[in-house]
């Protein structure tokens, strides 16, 4: 017991691993009055963002630091985002229910090597204003969406540019037409 106490107090010493303790705690308040106390966190937390940010319940962020969000951004329940490379949201944008955001990746390149010996890649995500992204679609590291996109359920969109105006679907997320 005692080295688990230790070891709490190893995390709670890092500020990152601080920071990951409150984010945990502060996702579990439901309710308009968990969305306030999260508003208020996470406005102080990320690199920066807009007015009117609504983070709903069990959103988990790593590296909020590095993550960015303009005005009006909602951001659904169990979203998860890892911002180690780098996250841009647009205003206006709606993020649905678990949807995970990646900016980092392991490399892999060398057979040679255990891949978790060789390191990580970050390539930043930028999501344009006025974007939707459906529940439980992927968006991978590098990816950059422009304005106005839809992005269907479950989708997966890799290391691109999608085209502002797009709908997009699928796995590998494909362009299904046009949002006029």
């Amino acid at each position: 017991m005692l080295k688990l106490i230790k070891t709490l107090y190893h995390d709670l010493s890092i500020t990152n691993s601080r920071n990951y303790y409150i984010c945990c705690l502060l996702g579990n308040i439901p309710g308009d009055f968990g969305i306030a106390v999260r508003q208020k966190w996470f406005q102080k937390k990320f690199q920066s963002a807009g007015i009117n940010l609504r983070v709903h319940y069990r959103a988990t962020f790593i590296h909020p630091d590095r993550i960015s969000c303009g005005n009006d951004v909602e951001i659904g329940q169990g979203c998860y985002f890892q911002g180690a490379g780098g996250i841009t949201i647009g205003d206006n944008a709606m993020i649905a229910p678990f949807v995970k955001i990646w900016s980092v990746n392991h490399n892999y390149k060398n057979p040679d090597q255990n891949i978790r010996e060789q390191g990580y890649e970050t390539k930043a995500v930028q999501i344009g204003n006025d974007v939707w992204i459906g529940a439980d679609s992927f968006i991978m590291p590098g990816a950059k969406i422009g304005d106005k996109c839809v992005i269907g359920a479950c989708s997966v969109l890799g290391a691109k540019n999608y085209p502002a105006g797009s709908i997009l679907m699928g796995n590998p997320a494909r362009k299904i037409g046009i949002r006029r």
